[in-house]
């Protein structure tokens, strides 16, 4: 392993565990297990940041137990345009609290409609994506484009049609969801490598 890779954890196995899956009230929690754990780092989810003061909180953890934030997940239906607003006053809020709190990544997920996305959702989704990546750009941070199964579902639409729109896209692939949705992920990785700047893998019961 070069020493440019890290490994660090996602928290999302917390909300198995947690009342109205709020990851806000298990953060110290959080911190203290992959703290001891000896993870180099932890990605938030975006529901870690909303109450008032939130990055005060986890910067102070960040510290307590030795262990950076080096982003956070951030999902919304990007493809429909009546969200479009809210969605990136959102971002503009997660990516001055990450900026803040030393940051570099943003993994974001558009959303599924449980069909194949249309041509005029892909464009506005594609739209939110490119006005997301400016916020990013502005804060000092890389988004990456995070996929489930309903992106490589219906012979990978989603995903070509993303990689049609955004030419320079990012990858934040999650291997277990590829494999979920039947792509090999060892020749996704092959093929895309140069676009992924981050990876998730989830253990395999």
């Amino acid at each position: 392993m070069t020493e440019d890779v890290r490994i660090v954890a996602h928290p999302y196995g917390y909300t198995a565990v947690v009342e109205d899956h709020d990851l806000h009230r298990a953060a110290e929690q959080i911190f203290s297990d992959l703290g001891r754990a000896g993870y180099d780092g932890v990605e938030l989810m975006h529901t870690m940041l909303e109450p008032l003061g939130a990055e005060q909180e986890m910067a102070e953890l960040s510290q307590d137990h030795d262990l950076p934030v080096i982003g956070s997940s951030f999902g919304g239906q990007m493809w429909d345009a009546s969200n479009s607003d809210e969605i990136l006053e959102r971002a503009r809020r997660i990516c001055e609290q990450l900026e803040t709190l030393g940051a570099h990544q943003l993994a974001i997920s558009t959303g599924s409609t449980g069909e194949p996305k249309t041509d005029g959702q892909l464009d506005t989704q594609a739209e939110v994506v490119r006005e997301v990546t400016a916020v990013c750009d502005e804060h000092g941070l890389e988004l990456n484009v995070h996929n489930h199964t309903y992106e490589m579902d219906w012979e990978m639409r989603e995903f070509r049609g993303m990689l049609e729109r955004i030419p320079e896209m990012q990858l934040g692939p999650d291997l277990n969801w590829l494999r979920r949705a039947g792509v090999d992920p060892w020749s996704f990785v092959r093929e895309y490598g140069e676009r992924i700047v981050y990876m998730h893998l989830r253990p395999q019961k």
